[in-house]
C-alpha cells in the first residue's frame, strides 16, 4: 500500500493553534515538507500520493506547486473516509481538520509539525508533546523520514500499541468528542442557551 500526504495551507487559527503561520513562515514550512519527502528513498517516494486539504485556497507559489506535483496528486474534495483503506500511512502537516479526522477515524498517521512556525495554545502543546514522545508527531524531518523507512511495513503493529491508542483516546476526549446522540445534545444545548 501507498502513503498519503495531506498538506494544508494554514492561514487562520483553530482550536489547537494560537495563530496562523507566523509571518513569512508559510514558504519555509512547505519547503520543509518537500525536504522530508525528498529525504525518503526513491522506492518510498514512489509510494507517496499528495492530497491538499479540501479547504486549501492554492496560493502556493509556482515552485512549491511544481515540487509537490512531482508526486501523484489526488482531488482535494475526496473525503478521507472514502480512501482510508487504500493507504498504509497518512502524513499530515498541520494539526487541523484533516489531522482531527485521522484521529477520530483511527487511521494510522504521523504529524509533521513545527511549533516555531505554528504557535500552539497551552493545552494543545501538552498533547502534541505527548504525541511527539510516542513517535506520532515529528518536528525533525530527518527523524520523520527515518521513522517511515523503518516502520512502513509494520505500521499497524506500531499503531495498535497500547500507549499510542491511550494517547489518541486522551486527545480525542478533548478535541474529537463524538456521540451517537449528537443532534439531540446540540438541540438541548442550543435550547438551554437561547435565552
Amino acid at each position: 500500500k501507498n502513503i498519503l500526504f495531506i498538506r494544508t495551507e494554514r492561514n487562520h487559527m483553530n482550536l489547537i493553534s494560537n495563530s496562523p503561520f507566523l509571518p513569512n513562515k508559510g514558504l519555509d514550512y512547505h519547503t520543509r515538507c518537500i525536504d522530508m519527502m525528498k529525504s525518503l528513498s526513491a522506492s518510498m517516494q514512489s509510494r507517496i500520493f499528495i492530497k491538499n486539504h479540501s479547504n486549501s485556497t492554492h496560493t502556493f507559489n509556482d515552485i512549491i506547486e511544481s515540487e509537490f506535483n512531482q508526486y501523484n496528486c489526488l482531488n482535494p474534495k475526496i473525503p478521507i473516509i472514502s480512501i482510508k483503506s487504500k493507504y498504509r500511512l497518512f502524513i499530515v502537516d498541520y494539526p487541523g481538520t484533516s489531522f482531527l479526522q485521522l484521529v477520530y477515524l483511527k487511521i494510522p498517521f504521523i504529524l509533521i509539525f513545527s511549533k516555531d512556525i505554528f504557535p500552539l495554545n497551552d493545552n494543545a502543546r501538552k498533547f502534541i508533546d505527548m504525541l511527539t514522545e510516542l513517535g506520532l508527531a515529528f518536528s525533525d524531518i530527518v527523524k520523520a523520514s527515518d521513522f517511515i523507512e523503518k516502520n512502513i511495513n509494520v505500521i499497524h503493529e506500531w499503531w495498535n500499541q497500547r500507549e499510542i491508542q491511550t494517547a489518541l483516546y486522551e486527545f480525542s476526549s478533548v478535541y474529537c468528542r463524538s456521540s451517537p446522540n449528537y443532534a439531540e445534545e446540540w438541540h438541548e444545548f442550543l435550547q438551554s442557551n437561547s435565552s
